[in-house]
């Protein structure tokens, strides 16, 4: 029994020294950002959020509402598509090619690190018969739910979301879109 209770109290001894005088312990609270996350459904006074995580930089809100015009065919720039939430166009009477920017180009303007994405709307504001056929840029692979699903016809919006997939190639998903409430 007594030798029982020796090996016990040194086996405590041992593991409470390996706590103490252990090095690295890793504090985790200096790893955890704090948002300023505030609970309740309602808040009515103006909030601050103090933090030094450099949180915004990875994320694209916003841009401009570009008008492009009447296009037969074009080539879209980076500044376009990176500047801009929302390009205006108007299809011609017939179709209309419209090239995408070069993966290399979309990089150096907006998607600079591997997994950022960009959402884009194109609303074509020609008749039914003025589609408008999105062509890829090198490095630039083009899918959709459907086959043809390239083209914006007349009176629809393509929602295009771009993301850089890595350092060599980025992926344009293409969902067109019509008027849910006519």
């Amino acid at each position: 029994m007594k030798d029982t209770l020796t090996i016990i109290i040194a086996a405590l001894i041992v593991v409470a020294g390996i706590a103490l005088f252990s090095p690295d312990i890793p504090d985790i609270s200096v790893n955890i950002p704090d948002y300023g996350a505030q609970s309740g459904p309602e808040h009515y006074n103006e909030q601050y959020f103090y933090n030094t995580v450099d949180f915004y930089d990875n994320l694209t809100f916003g841009g401009d509402v570009t008008a492009l015009g009447t296009l037969a065919t074009t080539t879209l720039t980076a500044a376009n598509l990176c500047n801009s939430s929302v390009l205006t166009v108007t299809g011609t009477a017939s179709s209309g090619a419209v090239t995408l920017p070069s993966a290399a180009t979309m990089f150096a303007d907006c998607l600079s690190e591997n997994g950022q994405y960009r959402s884009v709307l194109i609303d074509n504001a020609g008749v039914a018969t003025s589609s408008i056929q999105l062509t890829a840029g090198a490095s630039t692979t083009l899918i959709s739910e459907a086959v043809g699903g390239d083209d914006i016809n007349g009176g629809a919006t393509g929602l295009l979301r771009l993301f850089r997939v890595s350092a060599t190639e980025m992926i344009i998903y293409i969902s067109e879109l019509i008027d849910s409430d006519s």
